[in-house]
């Protein structure tokens, strides 16, 4: 049985992204130069997490019969 869209909880994968994010900001104590770092790692960060859910929901999409994605 397939839900409805309005059922489905948006915020989940912003709350994965910005845990993700934090936790490798908290290591900041370790950084020979955190004032250079810290900023480049969390772009990096944010670049590299928006490429894999982008590359996952182009995958899905190429891998879902079309018919399917239109009726529902």
């Amino acid at each position: 049985m397939y839900t409805s869209v309005s059922t489905i909880d948006i915020s989940r994968p912003h709350e994965v992204i910005h845990a993700g994010i934090m936790a490798g900001s908290n290591r900041s104590g370790d950084l020979a130069d955190a004032q250079k770092s810290i900023p480049i790692g969390t772009i990096m960060a944010i670049v590299t997490t928006s490429t894999v859910y982008l590359s996952s929901v182009l995958l899905f999409a190429a891998t879902v019969d079309p018919l399917l994605l239109r009726d529902k």
